[in-house]
């Protein structure tokens, strides 16, 4: 009983304020609406019930011939209740009015390969693929191998992962993970991101128990560029806790993914 005197009444109040509001807007020294409901309305809301079917029913194409409004109720044809003919007749009629030809000079696939296309190698110059594992002066070890494709992939493996966590450091991997190839000493998160899409290239970064890799996929020409973003990202990343800081944005993302694996 409570319940329904608590509905009439917030019904009743709901009815006050719409109908007040048509009255205050025929007086200019009133404000036009209040200012908690509509706080950038300048002008009184147009009610209407008219549904959508009974607009595009009376609505003139007139006005803009060009374009016509649908008014079927299955455009799609889900029911199946267009023939073979009809559908090509409708095919044909599109066909009329949208282009799908292709300029030849513009479109044209020519025999010849652009000259900064450099020439592929002739086949009997190709080796199998293999690994070459070499070490340098300062003790780190380099595998590399050559795939004679037009894209590399540059990666740093660091021998660290979360079984070196301690009891206090739980998640430190995962959030590292997620801060990497972000803002350095010399450059914003922005900067490397728009840098990357210029060089047409991709990073990502993944950890483990035992490991944690960074890795860019990078157009051949481009790589010592990318091996600078790696390296700096690497050597020298920007961690400066804050209120607005990256690692306070990466803090509330590790909130996020921590509340999707806690059972419902």
């Amino acid at each position: 009983m409570i319940q329904r005197k608590l509905l009439a009444s917030s019904s009743a109040l709901a009815r006050q304020r719409l109908s007040g509001a048509s009255t205050r807007f025929l007086s200019s020294s009133s404000p036009p609406l209040d200012q908690l409901e509509y706080p950038l309305r300048t002008e009184a809301p147009i009610v209407t019930r008219t549904t959508a079917a009974e607009a595009a029913s009376s609505a003139s194409s007139e006005k803009h011939p060009k374009y016509k409004l649908r008014t079927t109720t299955d455009p799609f044809d889900d029911s199946n209740t267009i023939d073979v003919g009809q559908r090509q007749s409708i095919l044909s009629q599109q066909q009329k009015t949208i282009s799908t030809k292709l300029d030849k000079k513009l479109h044209a696939i020519q025999t010849v390969p652009p000259s900064h296309v450099p020439p592929n190698l002739p086949h009997s110059s190709l080796t199998v693929p293999h690994t070459l594992t070499t070490t340098l002066s300062n003790g780190i070890r380099v595998a590399s191998q050559e795939t004679y494709g037009q894209v590399c992939t540059i990666g740093l493996l660091v021998d660290v992962g979360s079984r070196h966590e301690t009891k206090n450091e739980v998640g430190c991997n995962h959030l590292l993970e997620l801060l990497a190839f972000r803002s350095t000493k010399f450059q914003s998160s922005v900067e490397i991101t728009s840098r990357m899409d210029e060089l047409g290239g991709v990073t990502f970064a993944a950890s483990s128990r035992e490991q944690m890799m960074y890795c860019i996929d990078i157009l051949r020409p481009n790589v010592r560029e990318a091996m600078k973003l790696l390296r700096d990202t690497v050597m020298h990343p920007k961690l400066e806790d804050g209120l607005y800081s990256e690692v306070e944005e990466v803090k509330r993302i590790v909130e996020y993914q921590t509340m999707d694996m806690l059972p419902e």
